[in-house]
């Protein structure tokens, strides 16, 4: 009898322990293909980055300057100040009634010297730096020009406060055994004011077929006086539950929101320009800042809101056609609903200064395809809306050029 029991236990723990193997390997080629699944999408991903970079260079003259690999850059990112400094002031004469008619103890308007990178007051180093003999001649002329759009707030000139400029960007470098992109880039203190009268020289040296127009990576270090903004460009995904498809929050843009006379025109959820203001509690300048900033201010929505938020960093880039560097950015949330966001958004700071509509799509190829083939879009925000979706794998085309506006001045605030 004691001879049988022992065969059946033994019998026993042969089949429990080739379960148990079959579990083991199991669960190693389940790794193994999901291992290998990811190769394949990440494959994928690339070349589709790869391919929109010509085709958005081509028809939004949107130029891809560096690019996470291919997702979030956020770690990777070095920012810092370089005790550099760009002003130009408005006029005596158009200065004084400004600060005499503002009636807004905000408006950022007080009595100052223009100056330089080198502390100078007459611009000799930009001149030598960017090769344009005139272009003191040229500011001379473009800040009356533009002082006359902040007296009569024309043109999305309403206030003038503090922000960054960027004097030194570097996307070549490379970091860890991956060699995962770094994203590093030096500010400068500027304001909106002097950032819209850069802005309006070189529209016109740009008409006048000036090289600053085909402006490539390479040629931003000689051209800093002119990259007085960086925008970070944010598109909001609402994520749903399992039976319901996530949803995409698109901006349509106000038609006070900076040089937007042209009526209906989509823009990234938030679009909000690094501010002197986005700097953290180490007196480090913070991205993540200027983005939760942006989307208190201009859609409602508060840090708290966002605590749980996913922020994804893509994809820097130039759009040539007002020389403005930015940022694609993915933020995805749960817990919010369209209507609860677009009750938020109602009572927002800046709402009606920077958007007029909110459109909420659900977050698919059809639904995203068809809506931008019928819709016009700012060229910095469709080329976000393309880099986010392709990363998680909602590849979108191009088909018109009909559906973008690239003689907008909608500038970063």
């Amino acid at each position: 009898m004691q001879p049988l029991i022992d065969q059946i236990r033994q019998s026993g723990q042969t089949e429990f322990f080739w379960m148990l193997v079959g579990i083991i390997i199991g669960k190693l080629v389940e790794r193994v293909w999901r291992a290998g699944a990811n190769i394949v999408s990440e494959r994928r991903i690339r070349r589709r980055l790869a391919e929109q970079e010509s085709t958005s260079e081509h028809r939004l003259n949107v130029a891809t300057l560096g690019s996470a690999s291919p997702y979030d850059l956020k770690r990777d990112l070095r920012l810092s100040h370089s005790n550099r400094c760009l002003r130009v002031v408005p006029p005596t004469d158009i200065l004084e009634r400004l600060l005499g008619t503002s009636g807004d103890s905000d408006a950022g308007w007080v009595r100052s010297e223009p100056v330089a990178f080198d502390g100078s007051s007459d611009y000799s180093e930009l001149i030598m730096t960017t090769g344009i003999a005139d272009l003191a001649a040229r500011i001379e002329r473009h800040r009356r020009w533009v002082a006359e759009d902040f007296l009569h707030r024309r043109h999305g000139c309403h206030f003038n406060q503090p922000k960054f400029g960027v004097y030194r960007l570097d996307t070549l470098q490379r970091a860890g055994q991956d060699e995962r992109p770094v994203l590093r880039m030096e500010v400068y203190n500027t304001d909106y004011f002097t950032h819209r009268v850069f802005r309006s020289v070189y529209r016109e040296l740009v008409q006048e077929g000036h090289p600053i127009a085909r402006c490539t990576y390479g040629d931003l270090a000689r051209y800093n006086c002119f990259t007085t903004s960086f925008g970070v460009n944010a598109f909001l995904i609402l994520k749903s539950d399992a039976a319901h498809s996530d949803v995409i929050a698109l901006a349509q843009r106000s038609r006070l929101a900076a040089g937007n006379i042209r009526g209906e025109i989509f823009s990234a959820t938030v679009n909000e320009g690094l501010s002197s203001t986005d700097v953290n509690y180490l007196g480090q300048v913070d991205l993540v800042q200027c983005l939760e900033r942006g989307f208190d201010e201009e859609v409602g929505l508060t840090r708290q809101d966002l605590s749980d938020a996913r922020y994804n960093f893509y994809d820097v880039f130039l759009e040539r056609s007002r020389f403005e560097l930015g940022l694609t950015c993915g933020v995805v949330v749960s817990g919010i609903t369209p209507e609860e966001f677009s009750r938020r958004a109602e009572v927002a700071k800046d709402r009606v200064l920077e958007i007029a509509a909110l459109r909420f799509l659900t977050y698919t190829r059809s639904s995203l395809q068809k809506f931008i083939n019928e819709h016009q879009f700012v060229p910095h925000a469709l080329f976000t809306l393309l880099r986010v979706a392709v990363r998680d794998q909602i590849y979108l085309e191009l088909r018109a050029l009909e559906g973008v506006r690239p003689d907008l001045e909608n500038s970063h605030p």
